[in-house]
């Protein structure tokens, strides 16, 4: 059918339009990675001089993490002598193979150092691997501050608490005290009120297993809202997460096609671009409609 000359229904003009208008901004965001940034912390204990031999073993201990990475999930490295060691650790999160794992850590040590320009400590936190170094020791013990957090709305079920205390405190335990999760435990339950599924995570660094795994988790577990739709506290050692409805874990099926929309710190170009693949879908279907 020769379809030259042919006119097209105004109708069917206002839907190429609106497709147009959604897709041109999606072009226009620099999506170069889909780590999501949640927040960083630089401790005020002194500075290091530009080319100085601690700056050179800072470079040293991240690229040596970042290297390991690729092949494993935790790392870490020790570069230099005395007053100029520099010690440096990444944990990625469990449920993440290694090529996500090094994209995150990769991307964290390039963006430490802007944060916390020339801090002789600091820690970067993505929802998918943390990166800190020191100028002392951070392996083998757990540090439960300082943290970050991320957080959404209320949840308009009073079962809710119930059940992740339930739900967490076999994460807990098993995130501890069993050696073969690594520190890393995930779990779900249903709130039946509006049948929605509650996701947890819990992890600790594979360092720290048995007892202070435990301490560190449930120190978290103190201060964590028991009522949201969405939360998530980072601290040095340990995280602990949990959501309603939408799980965007590294290797699992999500249970829903749009998650609840969180408050978080940072840049979330990832995210964004989640929010806009979304409005492109709605275009679409209008244009078939």
């Amino acid at each position: 059918m020769n379809i030259q000359g042919m006119k097209l229904p105004v109708i069917v003009y206002h839907k190429i339009i609106l497709l147009y208008l959604l897709i041109i901004p999606l072009l226009c965001i620099p999506v170069s990675s889909s780590s999501i940034l949640s927040d960083s912390y630089c401790e005020e204990i002194g500075t290091y001089n530009n080319n100085s031999t601690y700056q050179n073993n800072l470079n040293k201990v991240l690229s040596n993490l970042t290297n390991k990475s690729s092949v494993t999930g935790f790392g870490t490295y020790k570069a230099g002598v005395g007053s100029n060691t520099v010690y440096g650790l990444y944990n990625c999160r469990g449920d993440l193979d290694s090529p996500m794992c090094h994209e995150c850590v990769q991307e964290a040590s390039k963006l430490i150092i802007t944060e916390c320009p020339s801090k002789m400590e600091a820690i970067i936190w993505y929802h998918e691997c943390t990166l800190r170094y020191a100028n002392r020791s951070i392996s083998s013990h757990f540090e439960d501050s300082p943290i970050a957090t991320e957080y959404s709305e209320v949840y308009p079920d009073p079962n809710l608490a119930e059940l992740l205390r339930d739900t967490m405190n076999g994460l807990i335990k098993k995130a501890a005290y069993d050696n073969s999760t690594k520190g890393y435990a995930e779990g779900k339950g249903i709130l039946t009120k509006y049948v929605d599924t509650l996701h947890c995570l819990v992890q600790c660094t594979p360092d720290i297993l048995g007892s202070q795994c435990e301490k560190c988790l449930r120190s978290a577990m103190t201060t964590m809202p028991k009522d949201l739709t969405f939360y998530m506290i980072f601290s040095p050692s340990c995280n602990v997460f949990y959501r309603i409805g939408y799980f965007a874990a590294g290797t699992t099926n999500n249970d829903s096609a749009v998650p609840p929309t969180p408050f978080i710190k940072g840049t979330n170009n990832a995210y964004l671009f989640f929010l806009l693949r979304q409005q492109i879908v709605l275009g679409v279907q209008q244009f078939k409609s």
